[in-house]
Formats: C-alpha cells, structure tokens, sequence
C-alpha cells in the first residue's frame, strides 16, 4: 500500500492539532499490508522533533482504491509555550511576573503519565513544577512541586 496519502493526512493532522508549531514531514514504513484493521507506527516531525502515531487503515474505497484511517498520536505532544500559559495562569496575582523555564524545546514528546520540570523564579526565589502529561492530546497536570 503507498502511504503518501496517510502521511499528508497526518501532517494535516498534526498542523491542525499545532497550528502555532512548524511540523515538517511525516514518514511510514513502506511495507504496510493494505488489510482493514491493520495498525502501524509513523512518525510527524513538529518542532524538530519526531512524534509518533498510531495509524490503523478503517476502509479501503474500492473506486478510488484510497485508503481510510484513523490517526492518533501514540504519545502525548506537548507544545511547552502552552504549559508556560498553563502555569502562568495557576499564578497567584503577585507571582505573575515570575519567570517560568520548562527549557528550551519547543515541543515535548512524552509517555502517557511520564513526568517534566519547569522552573518557576524571579530574584528571590525558584521552585520547580513537576508535570504530568495526563492523555495523547497533550493535557498536563501538576504533579507536585519543590
């Protein structure tokens, strides 16, 4: 089966889920059985950094002969200019001009219930944020803080 057509739809996807993210090229393995219900891995670059998905084929049109699919990611993407938001927002009224750091990625690819650390600071103090990617759209909570 050529996978051209699920890797466009995966960028689309992915550009849709990301707008304000630069998502490159998405790559598949070539030797993907055209059977309904087959599942396979493939990978979308946003941010420079590679994310995977899971693709399982849903239809085939036999007209057409183009494949139907169901695409979700296989991990958490987590754009971090979201997170800083997030974490602004837990604020109270006189620590919102802290700085807020969870590094310098643009875009963090994470397990479902892995943890990372942002750090909260202004000149007197710094706390770390540990937070935890809570689902494959991205949702994080906090999971504690030192």
């Amino acid at each position: 089966m050529n996978t051209g057509e699920v890797e466009q739809q995966l960028v689309d996807a992915q550009k849709e889920a990301s707008p304000d993210l630069d998502v490159g090229e998405a790559a598949c393995p070539s030797d993907v059985k055209a059977e309904i219900g087959s599942t396979f891995e493939c990978v979308v670059t946003v941010a420079g950094v590679e994310a995977p998905y899971a693709v399982t084929l849903t239809g085939i049109d036999t007209d057409t002969e183009r494949g139907q699919f169901d695409l979700k990611p296989a991990k958490a993407i987590i754009a971090t200019d979201k997170v800083v938001a997030f974490l602004r927002a837990q604020l109270n009224e006189s620590s919102r001009g802290a700085r807020v750091d969870c590094g310098p990625a643009k875009v963090k690819v994470l397990d479902v219930g892995a943890t990372f650390d942002c750090t909260l600071g202004d000149a007197r103090s710094t706390q770390t944020v540990t937070l935890r990617a809570e689902d494959v759209e991205g949702t994080v909570v906090i999971a504690g803080t030192r």
